[in-house]
């Protein structure tokens, strides 16, 4: 506490900065402003690589004694040596006269000026400077002076404040690619873990010039590589949104976005304008994607138009700190915003998973009631038995046609998706179990049938099983015939059976809704069901995709 108080006595003596100029010809003493003084730049140089700066400061009375040291912050691009009156005060690297000679100074210096230099009066304070690693016309010079423990701790803060946005980020990149990994191989969990890993890498560059206080010759490569990793970024966001509402990815769309975004940064001079335009141009297309999910009504895209929205609006008002404020607090929001309903849909997923799968179960025991049905098993059995009375020969033909049924349904009701072919065979088993019974020749007929396609057991079987109760029999046309129609990335099967005279209207039963329920389990909710009656058929019209992502086979 004592060297607290003791601190507080000392205190820098009032001062001002009246003028500030360079030259690009070393006067012969910098004691005092130069005669010339008045013929020097008030701008950097831009092709020069050695060059000096001079500042003319006026010192007042202290107000306590002692008198604390006056510190002094300059941040620019070369090495120099700092002189207060003509006397060497600081030295940052090595100034040289050509670029191997010269030893790159720090990016960002704060030094004192002694306080037995702090007289009452005006002084000079400058600085010869080489910038022979530097390129030529990107020049910048930032000073402050005044209290040196000030200038000390002005950008801690700032600076634990923006590295504890890393723990926002770093976990939800590892979840997610976690997630992917062996979870589930969704490729909107692997961009968006990307993207979650960029942006801690963005700020460790963008916050490298307090944490490691490079030399100067490193800039412009710390500059490029913020550059490539903001292009990353950008590039990410598009292709996020597209995969996240199931949208078709145009590549003629995207590589020029693409081709927009390399060309901007190529013409562009000013290296925060390159990023920022290619964020801000991201989150337009971004919130175009994100209006066609609202169209599509998908879940979260209302939330996230909004949020891309209030980011977009954010960089375009506040564009001149970019990547010192706006552009890491908007993007994490952002990044937490999306974190959040993935999440929300990853927990939707495993409960429709764990549904699914409870489903499942009752699907297969509602197949199995069905073929096994005690009515039908009865007079299966019955059938049987008066053929082998009457008939041995047919009567194995019966008792294997029957068998064969339950070896098939037995082998398909613990799958989830089985192919056309199979469903066909399980029907066409069926129908010859019940010719037997029936006394009659009723036949299945297919057209233009892709065998390989998917479809959930037992669909066809219930249409037939409708057919063989509520149909007709003529011998001489097929009892029900299925017919598929190709469509754009889809199937329209045609299932047709002659009506009984008199049948009412269907209406949905046990039957439809198992088909119901077997299409959504596997098809979401991609599919069409329709039935249409006329005077003599009865027609089902079923259209479901092409394909399944992920089959349970």
């Amino acid at each position: 506490m004592f060297w607290l108080c003791l601190l507080t006595w000392f205190a820098v003596p009032p001062f001002g900065v009246i003028e500030q100029r360079t030259t690009t010809a070393p006067p012969a003493s910098l004691a005092a402003p130069p005669p010339d003084w008045a013929s020097w730049s008030h701008d950097l140089p831009r092709t020069s690589a050695t060059w000096v700066w001079g500042c003319r400061i006026a010192v007042g009375e202290a107000e306590t004694t002692p008198v604390e040291p006056l510190g002094v912050y300059l941040s620019l691009l070369g090495a120099y040596e700092v002189y207060w009156d003509g006397v060497l005060i600081a030295r940052n690297g090595l100034p040289g006269n050509d670029r191997r000679g010269e030893q790159p100074g720090r990016l960002r210096y704060t030094f004192v000026v002694p306080p037995h230099l702090l007289t009452p009066g005006e002084h000079f304070l400058s600085a010869k400077i080489s910038s022979f690693h530097a390129p030529p016309g990107k020049q910048f010079l930032d000073f402050d002076a005044g209290d040196s423990r000030r200038l000390a701790r002005a950008d801690v803060p700032q600076t634990v404040f923006y590295m504890s946005l890393l723990s926002g980020s770093l976990p939800a990149a590892l979840l997610f690619l976690g997630l992917f990994v062996w979870v589930e191989r969704r490729w909107e969990y692997l961009i968006f873990s990307g993207i979650a890993l960029l942006f801690p890498i963005l700020l460790l560059l963008e916050f490298s010039k307090f944490l490691i206080n490079y030399t100067y010759d490193w800039h412009f490569t710390r500059l490029q590589a913020i550059v490539v990793v903001t292009l990353a970024l950008a590039w990410l966001l598009p292709l996020f949104f597209t995969l996240l509402y199931r949208l078709r990815l145009s590549p003629r769309y995207y590589g020029g976005f693409i081709a927009a975004t390399l060309f901007i940064a190529w013409i562009e001079p000013y290296y925060d304008a390159k990023g920022t335009i290619a964020v801000i141009l991201a989150l337009i297309a971004s919130l175009v994607l994100s209006f066609k999910g609202m169209k599509r009504r998908m879940v979260g895209a209302r939330v996230m138009a909004l949020g891309l929205a209030t980011v977009l609006v954010s960089f375009i008002l506040a564009n001149s700190v970019f990547h010192d404020n706006t552009f890491f607090l908007s993007l994490l929001g952002l990044i937490i915003t999306v974190m959040g309903l993935l999440i929300h849909r990853f927990r939707a997923k495993n409960e429709e998973v764990l549904q699914a799968r409870l489903q499942a179960e009752q699907l297969k025991g509602e197949l199995l009631r069905k073929q096994i049905h005690p009515h039908f098993l009865m007079n299966s059995l019955t059938t049987a038995m008066e053929y082998m009375e009457e008939n041995p020969r047919q009567g194995v033909v019966m008792v294997d046609a029957l068998s064969a049924a339950f070896r098939l349904m037995l082998d398909l009701c613990d799958r989830e998706v089985v192919t056309v072919a199979q469903e066909i065979e399980l029907c066409q088993a069926h129908l010859a179990t019940m010719n037997f019974v029936t006394d009659r020749a009723m036949r299945l007929e297919t057209q233009n049938l892709d065998p390989s396609r998917p479809m959930p057991p037992g669909v066809f079987l219930t249409l037939l099983e409708n057919a063989i109760t509520h149909g007709r029999y003529d011998v001489a046309r097929p009892f029900v015939s299925v017919r598929r129609e190709p469509l754009n990335g889809s199937a329209r099967y045609h299932v047709v059976s002659l009506l009984k005279n008199g049948t009412a209207s269907p209406r949905i039963g046990t039957g439809t809704r198992y088909i119901e329920a077997r299409l959504r389990q596997v098809f979401g909710e991609g599919w069409h069901l329709e039935t249409a009656v006329s005077d003599q058929t009865w027609t089902t019209l079923l259209e479901v995709p092409e394909d399944v992502k992920h089959p349970r086979r």
